[in-house]
């Protein structure tokens, strides 16, 4: 018994490890010479790997998980397919490890192999993780975005496309910023309502209203579509 506890020990604290690794590298990539990758990437695809293994070792996958993970099945086939028909299949499908490196990790996140059973518990967890993350992304574009005004004017922010403008704000790549703001946008009203406590659902409207403002600023209209539709 103790040797199973152990076995099941180690491996888990690597993981955890590997997976503190990947996020703190996520911010840093590679030069724009060739292309651009994250360092974290290579880490947290090991990390998916792993899950991988032990997934087919043990399968563990709660039945109110699997709905979930075919439905996120459903949606890296689909960014896969329109990859194909994209201008530079390549590059698109690129973008695509990314996507299906996350939800890997994601998955990994929500399984008894990362800790104790409470899929919803935990599922809150990581989606309080994601807003917080995601509202440190919405202030820092915002910050940006007043010193650029403050630099060229708000006419040739919105005007220069280039050189001063919204695209050479970070990132580059204004549909990108975004879209990783809608989700948990949306997930800010949720939490906003069903917490108790006033100063944290004060926290959640400030959330909301940086990303929202951020989603404007970018201009990016499938976003704006989309968040209006949410």
């Amino acid at each position: 018994m103790k040797s199973e506890t152990r076995t099941s020990v180690r491996p888990r604290g690597a993981m955890w490890i590997l997976f503190l690794a990947g996020m703190l590298l996520i911010p840093f990539s590679s030069g724009t010479e060739v292309a651009v990758m994250s360092y974290g990437l290579p880490v947290l695809l090991v990390l998916s790997l792993g899950y991988i293994t032990m997934q087919l070792r043990t399968p563990v996958l709660a039945p109110g998980q699997q709905i979930p993970a075919f439905l996120g099945v459903l949606l890296i086939v689909a960014i896969s397919a329109t990859s194909i028909y994209a201008p530079e299949p390549q590059a698109s499908f690129a973008r695509v490890a990314p996507n299906l490196i996350g939800f890997f990790v994601f998955l990994y996140l929500l399984s008894p192999f990362c800790g104790k059973t409470g899929t919803a518990e935990r599922f809150e967890a990581v989606a309080k993780v994601y807003i917080a993350s995601a509202t440190v992304v919405a202030f820092y574009y915002l910050i940006n975005f007043i010193g650029a005004v403050n630099e060229v004017g708000l006419a040739g922010v919105f005007l220069d496309r280039v050189t001063g403008g919204i695209i050479s704000l970070p990132w580059g790549a204004t549909n990108v910023v975004a879209s990783t703001l809608l989700l948990p946008m949306m997930l800010t009203f949720y939490f906003g309502v069903t917490d108790p406590r006033k100063k944290v659902r004060s926290y959640y409207f400030i959330a909301r209203t940086a990303m929202v403002a951020t989603i404007l600023m970018t201009q990016s209209r499938g976003a704006m579509l989309s968040g209006a539709f949410g």
